[in-house]
């Protein structure tokens, strides 16, 4: 007895390999991903202003950082215009989450800074892009004085500051378009590969939440068929169709459990990675799981410090396209 649907139909698929460099933007999904990757000391961004939900906001961090380069566009001025300060003091930046906030407009200011650079030094040698689309809702400010299509979060800011919009398919296409373009001047050989995250919306109702996939879904087969390197990994299927099960969700019944999220990133791991990056997955993750450990005796600490010593020179030795990662 079968008693799943296997997803099956993933369509092209292309390789990573060790010595690719990763930027993985969007919603949770990328960045349960994406912490696998850089917990195994890939070269990898993940969300460097915090989880993005909708595709504008990612397109807006990307090409801001992309103008830093092509246009030689200072971040400190683009971050400046993108704070804003709450009622109990605090500084947000329109840009990103919690991760940008700040106790001062400098401090602020400074982590947005930061994030756009680190974005940029990623996108100078970027192989591969993850994109994970959450919703095609996105909040856009009345009186916009940033270099921003809408906000990244709204940080509990008064409703009347916003105007609600969803977006259509021509646009993400169009958006997603640009930005392609502008990014394959610079990187001929980069490959993006989008995902439509699992989570469901429930604040828009159900209904709402399934239209608002669909036209992600839309919009995402678009884009893979007008661009050549252009991919879609099957996440939502999964999870839906092949893991259709209460069991496979957190206790939230809108994540997915840690079970789910082990079951497809072994999926994603049989796709998207090549012989030898699997072999350096089964050889590192011993080891992750050891920087984890805690020994109950000091003696146990000590023994644990050599083993880790042992097993990261010998990484070293076999991947040595990633011994300055392990340092």
């Amino acid at each position: 007895m079968i008693l799943t649907t296997p997803v099956t139909d993933f369509g092209d698929t292309f390789e990573i390999t060790t010595s690719h460099n990763i930027l993985s933007t969007g919603s949770c999904f990328a960045n349960i991903m994406g912490q696998r990757l850089k917990e195994l000391r890939l070269n990898i961004v993940v969300n460097p202003t915090g989880t993005l939900y909708n595709p504008y906001s990612i397109f807006d961090l990307v090409e801001i950082a992309l103008y830093t380069i092509t246009e030689n566009t200072d971040p400190y001025s683009i971050a400046e215009r993108c704070v804003s300060v709450s009622p109990d003091g605090i500084w947000h930046s329109w840009l990103g989450n919690t991760m940008t906030d700040g106790i001062s407009r400098e401090e602020c200011i400074e982590k947005c800074v930061e994030a756009i650079k680190t974005t940029s030094k990623i996108i100078e040698h970027l192989d591969v892009w993850l994109v994970t689309l959450g919703t095609d809702h996105c909040y856009c400010l009345k009186d916009n004085t940033t270099p921003l299509t809408c906000v990244a979060n709204c940080h509990k800011a008064k409703s009347d500051l916003f105007v609600e919009k969803i977006l259509s398919i021509n646009e993400i296409c169009d958006r997603f378009d640009f930005l392609y373009s502008k990014l394959k001047e610079l990187r001929p050989k980069m490959k993006t590969l989008f995902t439509l995250s699992p989570y469901r919306y429930v604040k828009y109702g159900l209904h709402q939440n399934m239209l608002s996939k669909s036209r992600l879904a839309l919009a995402i087969e678009e884009c893979k068929h007008k661009h050549k390197d252009v991919y879609y990994f099957a996440a939502y299927e999964i999870l839906n169709d092949e893991l259709r099960d209460y069991r496979f969700y957190d206790r939230d019944m809108l994540h997915p459990s840690e079970i789910a999220q082990e079951f497809i990133w072994q999926k994603f791991q049989d796709l998207y990675t090549d012989k030898r990056l699997k072999d350096y997955l089964k050889t590192a993750l011993p080891l992750v799981k050891m920087t984890k450990h805690h020994p109950m005796s000091p003696l146990g600490t000590t023994d644990l410090k050599n083993a880790i010593k042992k097993r990261t020179e010998e990484i070293k030795m076999v991947f040595p396209e990633l011994k300055n990662n392990w340092q």
